[in-house]
């Protein structure tokens, strides 16, 4: 596995079958944590992953990489650039938001079975790699309760509470990435 600078140097080379090998071998890897970053719902209607996959391989193009140079850095960055990319697509859809016509409508509310069932999926995936806590504090969560609510019911305040449990989320997430990376490998 190169590092981010050898994998930006490669596809950047004029050898061009290299290139698309490369983009071949870690398209999957992308859009797989594409896909990861955009388990709300709500992102799915904005954000294509095709989309933000060509946007990321043309700032791969015309960009520096970081300061990581090590053969494990490369997941790394890349789930780093993924993770920058989809946050500044999600900024630039919030600003256009105020730029709809009045008469606009919005997407509809119901999203496609497909969808859904995707989302439970991805939901469950990460779920399943939380340990018991917070799989516990994920359900009480998911059943309405507000962070005070909570933390009155397993104690602790509810900032420390929320702050476990989205690290927790993120350990699963990249558990899952440096999983579906493998795999793709």
């Amino acid at each position: 596995m190169p590092d981010p600078a050898t994998f930006l140097r490669l596809l950047r080379s004029h050898d061009t079958k290299e290139a698309d090998q490369l983009l071949r071998q870690y398209e999957p890897i992308l859009c797989q944590a594409i896909h990861l970053r955009l388990l709300d719902g709500r992102l799915r209607h904005l954000l294509e992953t095709a989309d933000i996959f060509q946007s990321l391989v043309l700032d791969f193009l015309t960009q520096q990489p970081g300061p990581a140079t090590g053969p494990g850095d490369l997941h790394a960055y890349l789930a780093q650039a993924v993770r920058k990319k989809v946050l500044a697509r999600l900024r630039k859809e919030r600003r256009r938001v105020g730029e709809l016509s009045p008469s606009y409508d919005g997407a509809s509310p119901e999203l496609p079975a497909e969808w859904l069932a995707e989302a439970r999926d991805a939901i469950e995936a990460v779920r399943a790699r939380l340990p018991q806590r917070e799989r516990e504090l994920l359900d009480l969560v998911g059943e309405g309760l507000s962070w005070p609510a909570i933390a009155a019911q397993v104690g602790g305040t509810p900032a420390a509470l929320r702050m476990r449990l989205g690290r927790a989320i993120a350990r699963a997430r990249a558990q899952l990435e440096m999983r579906e990376a493998q795999h793709a490998s």
